[in-house]
């Protein structure tokens, strides 16, 4: 079964931990994947991440705050019919993308509870091409436990078992970083260090948002209005990935209008 699995992050859940990322651009920083696993288990199983939860940016391997940190987002999260499903980590050096002994340990212990437990690590290659290309995947390598107990990149050969919910993922995360949103983040260190800052983030997206239109044109929930910081910018599924603003809510490509819902 486990190669025939399926992984399907949420927008927001993603956007979350490359913020994160940015925010502390010269630390090692890591994160916590929420969700569930859906679908028929025997044939179809996905792996739904719904939710994410910034942790450290310093001293990532210390286990006591770890362990205070997984009690309370396991309990608050299990009212909400989610568990923890995965790990993010990105490493402190720009050029580094291995896999080290701390994600590695973290990503064993969540998979003692859930075995089809993933691994993200962020690709500074790819998070800094993102503006200059059309690409819709994840800026992270993706990894999962294989039968020999060892974590192991998958998607390495261009096949995907990872991919974003929402298409235009990627241009919403370019808006929130020109829009300087990594400043707002609060981890788990920072909650640690003052209670009063709330590591859930619950107004991060409220500047920085997206809602999804139905383009008649091609029958699939792809043009978008982005809300960013200076107002609304309308964006089309057909041009989203070339970054064309639009003066109406007029696609120039499919000539349909789309009126926020």
């Amino acid at each position: 079964m486990a190669g025939s699995i399926r992984y399907e992050i949420g927008q927001n859940a993603y956007i979350k931990l490359i913020l994160h990322a940015l925010n502390h651009r010269t630390s090692a920083v890591n994160g916590l994947l929420l969700g569930r696993l859906s679908g028929n288990t025997d044939s179809n199983p996905v792996v739904e991440i719904t939710e994410s939860v910034p942790l450290f940016h310093s001293q990532i391997g210390l286990l006591p705050p770890l362990e205070i940190a997984l009690i309370q987002i396991e309990e608050f999260y299990r009212a909400q019919g989610l568990e923890i499903v995965g790990y993010f980590h990105a490493n402190e050096r720009f050029d580094d993308v291995e896999l080290g002994n701390v994600a590695r340990n973290i990503g064993d212990h969540i998979h003692r509870y859930f075995p089809q437990a993933a691994l993200l690590l962020l690709d500074n290659n790819k998070l800094e091409a993102l503006s200059k290309g059309k690409d819709r995947s994840p800026v992270v390598q993706f990894y999962t436990r294989d039968s020999s107990k060892s974590w192991k990149q998958v998607g390495s050969d261009g096949s995907s078992r990872l991919t974003i919910k929402e298409p235009a993922a990627n241009v919403v995360l370019l808006d929130c970083i020109s829009s300087q949103k990594w400043q707002d983040i609060v981890d788990f260190d920072d909650h640690l260090d003052d209670i009063s800052k709330d590591w859930l983030n619950p107004e991060l997206f409220n500047s920085c948002s997206i809602a999804a239109l139905s383009c008649p044109a091609t029958d699939i929930r792809g043009c978008v209005a982005l809300a960013g910081m200076t107002g609304s910018r309308f964006f089309c599924y057909h041009v989203m990935f070339a970054a064309e603003s639009l003066n109406s809510s007029i696609c120039h490509y499919c000539q349909h209008h789309h009126a926020l819902g």
